[in-house]
């Protein structure tokens, strides 16, 4: 699975990340939000807390929806192990799902306020991956389900 990193530029990283993270930490805990609860916080970084869950936002914000299937084809993982991370994104109410037939499809929540602020944070991660530095490109060319 390739590292996934965020684009660096600037002298003081610190104080970049705290600019970008800021905006989300204070739409979480506002009182006009939907999530500001302290469970509600718990579960959503918990649900940015791991690589591949930051993968399918990511690839979701360049897709309007992919079908699990086409998930599955790009992690290579075992079908309960892509529910437990897709479970955990909808728990966080950062994805939704459409059913068509025995096809589910995923896309991202917008009514969530929090979305915007991660599409302009997740917009800049990229995938290193010196084994195969076109694994991005590749897995992203036939996302198109069957299904459909």
């Amino acid at each position: 699975m390739p590292n996934l990193t965020v684009k660096k530029s600037g002298k003081n990283k610190s104080a970049e990340r705290n600019q970008l993270i800021e905006p989300v930490v204070q739409t979480v805990l506002s009182d006009n939000s939907d999530s500001n609860n302290i469970d509600d916080v718990r579960e959503l970084f918990y649900a940015l807390s791991d690589k591949i869950r930051l993968k399918i936002i990511k690839l979701l914000t360049e897709n309007e929806e992919i079908c699990v299937c086409k998930f599955q084809e790009i992690f290579k993982l075992p079908q309960p192990n892509l529910s437990f991370h897709l479970s955990i994104l909808r728990k966080a109410n950062l994805v939704k799902t459409r059913k068509k037939g025995t096809w589910t499809f995923y896309k991202l929540n917008n009514e969530n306020s929090i979305i915007n602020i991660l599409f302009s944070i997740i917009k800049d991660i990229r995938d290193d991956d010196k084994n195969n530095p076109n694994e991005n490109e590749n897995c992203l060319k036939n996302l198109l389900c069957d299904a459909e």
